[in-house]
């Protein structure tokens, strides 16, 4: 009775770990560029008939085993490209494929990021909502883009232009910088951080730096944000069936524990 109980709390646990799963990704299907999670696990020990006393048959037959229940295994994000959304604006940028945009933190770190919806703050910085800043572009107040008339063109390939009408007719382009991307070769193991960003820790390895386009890395996009790509109805129909999974293993210990009472009154 006591493995029964056993059994069914990590039933219950494991349930309640996809539920939480689940939440996690419904709650942020409309986060800019969120990766969906799922979480996996792995059977325990089983514990063979014979070590629990009961008789044992002789013969070479394989002894027959009951079932420990499970223990989480990994929790992991899956990182396929969510859908564009175009925004109109300039500074809004997502990416078609592969990669990461690189940003500095306001200790002088690195930190990664796909959700592209950029601003300009009060010093000419292209940022994060949090502040951090994109790498590859210059300071666009120093280029004196703010006091003069034109737009800014960011190409598929991380080029950022500044175009302008001269005096003439002739349409001028000043380079503003160059936005690179970066990948890792084991992106699971990143680790969230705030404003939707991804620190790099030693088994994700180190961070490698490519040209948008070229080499396998995803194009940029300007004036489109990349949406979650959480599948709502997946998520709801998983979400029903942890629900009902968990009442059935709560349902199971109860039962577990009911025998185990009437066990113990029959021997008083």
């Amino acid at each position: 009775m006591l493995s029964s109980l056993a059994t069914g709390y990590a039933a219950v646990r494991g349930y309640q770990q996809i539920i939480d799963t689940v939440a996690h990704n419904l709650a942020n299907t409309n986060t800019i560029a969120f990766k969906e999670r799922r979480i996996s696990f792995h059977e325990l020990p089983l514990e063979t008939l014979r070590q629990r006393r009961l008789p044992h048959t002789g013969n070479n037959l394989p002894e027959p085993a009951v079932g420990t229940g499970t223990a989480p295994a990994s929790l992991k994000t899956f990182f396929e490209t969510g859908a564009l959304d175009f925004s109109g604006n300039p500074f809004h940028l997502a990416i078609m494929g592969e990669g990461f945009f690189a940003v500095t933190r306001p200790d002088g770190s690195r930190a990664y990021t796909r959700a592209g919806a950029f601003s300009v703050d009060a010093a000419g910085f292209m940022v994060t909502s949090g502040g951090d800043r994109l790498v590859g572009v210059h300071n666009l107040h120093e280029k004196g883009m703010d006091s003069r008339d034109g737009s800014l063109s960011i190409a598929s390939d991380g080029k950022v232009l500044f175009v302008s009408s001269a005096a003439d007719g002739a349409i001028a382009q000043e380079t503003l910088g160059t936005i690179p991307l970066y990948r890792f070769s084991n992106p699971q193991q990143l680790l969230p951080h705030e404003d939707n960003t991804l620190i790099p820790v030693e088994d994700s390895g180190p961070p490698q730096q490519g040209v948008p386009g070229e080499g396998g890395f995803g194009e940029i996009k300007q004036g489109y944000l990349e949406k979650a790509n959480v599948d709502l109805s997946q998520q709801m129909v998983a979400l029903i069936l942890g629900q009902r999974s968990l009442q059935a293993a709560a349902r199971a210990m109860v039962v577990a524990d009911e025998l185990w009472t009437l066990t113990l009154n029959v021997r008083a």
